[in-house]
């Protein structure tokens, strides 16, 4: 029942093997009329003690204005290269959360979920985790994780 997709979540953090994800996700979407949501995550600094400063909250706002344009480019891309609308949602939390959020429980087991994967080494992944892993264990239906370009080579 999980195929063909319903919706499809990807995962973008601007980089190039999310770009990958994002093109290879927004294909098969079109390929089955699926909707699709580019979804990125941010986090905000710790608030410092005494409150924010208006300087430092209109650098935050600045900042949290360039993160949501950006991902609007990116999906306005996708969208001329597959001819379909891509909906974007920007989210404070950690990535992989960000996309069971946006995932939802509507058509949950029918909502493909895409990550791009850098190929971290073992130490790496201990160290900072691995958002594909995450993803990958946390789904409950289909996920794509699209490798980088030199993970063959590794």
């Amino acid at each position: 029942d999980a195929w063909p997709p319903a919706r499809v979540v990807v995962g973008d953090d601007g980089s190039e093997v999310a770009e990958r994800a994002d093109i290879l996700a927004a294909k098969i979407a079109s390929l089955f009329g699926a909707e699709v949501v580019l979804v990125r995550a941010y986090k905000h600094p710790p608030e410092p003690v005494g409150g924010w400063s208006a300087q430092g909250r209109r650098e935050l706002d600045e900042a949290l204005r360039w993160r949501r344009e950006d991902l609007e480019n990116r999906a306005e891309q996708l969208a001329a290269l597959t001819h379909q609308h891509i909906g974007t949602r920007l989210t404070e939390t950690k990535p992989a959360p960000a996309m069971s959020l946006a995932a939802g429980k509507r058509d949950e087991g029918r909502t493909l979920l895409a990550v791009g994967s850098r190929g971290l080494g073992v130490l790496d992944r201990v160290l900072s985790g691995s958002v594909s892993t995450k993803v990958l264990r946390a789904a409950q239906g289909p996920v794509l994780i699209v490798p980088s370009e030199n993970a063959s080579s590794r």
